[in-house]
Order: C-alpha cells, then sequence, then structure tokens
C-alpha cells in the first residue's frame, strides 16, 4: 500500500489523470453534459492505440497520452463519435511529428 502511495505521488501526471477522469465520470453521470460514454471511449481508444504505435519500440507510457486525451473529452463536442476518435489520433501524432530536437513542438 505504501510503495503504491509513493509511486503515485512520484509523479503529478498522475494527479493530473486521476482529477480529469473524475470530472469526466462526474460530468457524465451527473451534470449530463452533451458527451457520451462511446465518444469517451473512441477517444481515448484511439489516442492510446497512436501512442502505443508511435513508442512500442521505445516503451509505451501511456500517462502523456491520458492527459490530452481525457481534455479533448472535457473540451471537444462532436456529433460522432469517429470525429472524437481522428481528433485524438491527431492530437497525439502530432506530438511525434512536430519536433524540435527530441521535444515535441506542440505539446496538446
Amino acid at each position: 500500500m505504501v510503495r503504491a502511495v509513493r509511486l503515485f505521488l512520484s509523479d503529478a501526471r498522475h494527479f493530473q489523470i486521476l482529477f480529469l477522469g473524475c470530472f469526466l465520470i462526474v460530468g457524465l453521470a451527473r451534470f449530463g453534459i452533451d458527451f457520451t460514454v462511446t465518444h469517451a471511449v473512441a477517444g481515448l481508444g484511439a489516442g492510446l492505440l497512436t501512442q502505443y504505435l508511435f513508442t512500442r519500440d521505445e516503451g509505451f507510457d501511456p500517462r502523456s497520452a491520458l492527459i490530452s486525451c481525457l481534455s479533448l473529452c472535457l473540451l471537444l463536442r462532436t456529433g460522432d463519435p469517429i470525429l472524437t476518435a481522428a481528433a485524438a489520433s491527431l492530437a497525439i501524432g502530432s506530438k511525434f511529428v512536430f519536433r524540435v530536437g527530441t521535444k515535441p513542438f506542440f505539446n496538446p
């Protein structure tokens, strides 16, 4: 238990993922934001798949992609889950296409 807490506290991105995820769940369940679970699954799935495809040789780390995809789920409103998936893939893919040296020029 203590080890899990230390691991969680070791990176600020864990807090971002936790709070963005909570905001999305509460928004869907309690406040009825005009966003469906299908959109969330499409966006998260496409973003994580894109992250995996670009980093499978170096080691897959989903944290950055989760933050970007959860943010898109909260901010982007589309009528079609395919557009949500496309936006997530473009956001994550842009980190690997537009680079200055080894750093992303745009980090969604």
